[in-house]
């Protein structure tokens, strides 16, 4: 407690230069409060998109590698069918379910003449909504008549359809999109009928697959295309099986060069993991660079401190305080500092965080799915603990050389 006053007292005598200190201090913690923050929540958001029922779902994709003198080039080979699709859930006894799911980025949706920006319309075919246990709310999924015709009908996310069509029902209403029309990049804008609104996917499924808010037939049925990439899901603890088999059926295809790439979701989250952990470490440097440079202004301040109380220093020693004490008054008015400067600088942390923080997650790890990410409380104690421990490392030299100074020498002066 009197060295609690006795620090306060310190900082009222120079009130601008304590100011200086503590915020110069606030802004190392805010950015190593940021750093805890974005690691910790990443990790726990990943570790939470691993479905209940085990990483179930598999992407399969046909590639041609042709190995060139300075480069390697992968090209996708669409030879996969529906028939493909059904040999898979016939012929392997691993795998429940295969569908196909080809997305398009940034599509315009049209609805009364007035454009509206999606950010995923997915083409699947009829075997998606049963594989990724699509939740409807109203409607039905089309039927494989509609993806062998590629019908113009389409399904909504809740989101979706409740922004185009307010306190009522989407079913019957129509939207207008681009639709490939033939065999390359011909495209058409036709009229769509929706037939059903959804709500989400299987936890699994969204692993792999981008949060799509359209759902139409694929095309490349009724145009005679094959598809380059599909998706399974397999019986629960049988990924490997389900691998080796779709490889036996898919041999037919594996010539030429072409070869079978997998891609499941416990891969993803170890890539993502690898991601988070690389992106900690980049910020990590700039964050620890700017404690270290607010631990220097704490030393500089302190090692002034020590040089103006000089007399003040050798009178207290003179007059029976021990060493000791003078070493506890330092190190705690550093300790001080280091309290007011996490003090400001966790809230600011924490007010700033789902603006700051999590974009660099979300952009780098598709697997986290939350929009509004919870602040964690500990990555502000984190930070504290750190400050507070690189302030009284290099606090220990002034506070050596307050202890060593001669009453003597303080007697001098008077």
């Amino acid at each position: 407690m009197d060295t609690l006053r006795f620090t306060l007292r310190r900082i009222s005598r120079k009130p601008l230069r304590s100011l200086l200190t503590i915020l110069q201090l606030a802004i190392g913690i805010w950015l190593v409060t940021t750093l805890f923050s974005v690691y910790l929540v990443g990790m726990k958001e990943l570790a939470a998109s691993v479905p209940a029922f085990g990483p179930s779902y598999a992407q399969l994709r046909l590639i041609r590698i042709e190995r060139q003198p300075n480069r390697t080039i992968y090209k996708p080979v669409a030879t996969m069918t529906g028939q493909d699709l059904s040999a898979l859930v016939d012929e392997s006894e691993a795998i429940e379910a295969a569908f196909f799911y080809q997305p398009t980025f940034s599509a315009l949706l049209y609805h009364l003449d007035r454009p509206y920006r999606v950010r995923t319309v997915a083409g699947v075919s009829a075997s998606f909504a049963e594989a990724v246990q699509l939740e409807l709310v109203e409607g039905e999924f089309f039927t494989p008549l509609d993806e062998e015709q590629s019908s113009n009908v389409v399904l909504l996310a809740k989101t979706i359809a409740d922004y185009l069509f307010p306190n009522q029902s989407a079913l019957g209403k129509s939207v207008s999109m681009q639709k490939r029309t033939g065999v390359g990049h011909e495209w058409a804008e036709e009229e769509f009928q929706v037939i059903g609104i959804y709500e989400g996917l299987a936890s699994g499924a969204g692993g792999l697959l981008d949060e799509t808010f359209v759902i139409t037939p694929r095309v490349a049925s009724s145009l005679g295309e094959g598809e380059s990439d599909l998706f399974i899901r397999a019986k629960q603890d049988q990924m490997p099986e389900a691998i080796s088999d779709a490889r036996i059926v898919l041999s037919s295809h594996l010539q030429d060069g072409v070869e079978l790439q997998v891609a499941t979701l416990e891969e993803q989250l170890q890539r993502q993991v690898a991601q988070l952990h690389n992106l900690s470490a980049f910020l990590a440097i700039f964050a620890f660079i700017a404690l270290f440079v607010s631990a220097i202004g704490v030393f500089c301040i302190l090692l002034v401190s020590v040089l103006e109380r000089t007399r003040e220093i050798g009178l207290r020693m003179a007059l029976g305080a021990s060493r000791r004490s003078v070493v506890k008054d330092i190190l705690g008015e550093s300790l001080l500092y280091t309290a007011l400067g996490a003090l400001l600088g966790v809230p600011v942390a924490a007010s700033s965080f789902n603006s700051m923080g999590m974009p660099f997650v979300t952009e780098l790890l598709p697997l986290a799915q939350e929009s509004i990410w919870h602040f964690p409380w500990q990555a502000g104690f984190y930070a504290f603990l750190l400050a507070g421990a690189a302030t009284l490392v290099i606090s220990l030299y002034p506070a050596h050389k307050g202890s060593r100074i001669p009453p003597i020498e303080a007697l001098r002066e008077l």
